[in-house]
């Protein structure tokens, strides 16, 4: 009686399961295809590196880490990363 009912119930999962595949594949697609949040990620990390760029704050500081690095290299004999 149990291996009936398990064959039961396994024809029945599976008329349920291949059910489910068309709104699976549907939500699958639209998950693939909402490129919004990659878009705007995009965007700000355009902005942040045009920033960055026209920034001269950042030549100086770079400039600064070296020669601390410079003098780090002469006082241990070894540089920094």
């Amino acid at each position: 009686m149990r291996v009936f009912n398990a064959v039961a119930d396994a024809k029945v999962s599976r008329a349920e399961r291949l059910a489910r595949v068309p709104q699976a594949e549907a939500e699958l697609d639209a998950a693939i295809a909402d490129t919004t949040a990659q878009e705007q990620a995009g965007d700000r990390l355009s902005d942040v590196l045009a920033r960055q760029k026209s920034d001269a704050r950042f030549p100086r500081a770079r400039h600064e880490l070296d020669a601390a690095r410079d003098r780090w290299d002469q006082l241990t004999g070894r540089r920094p990363a």
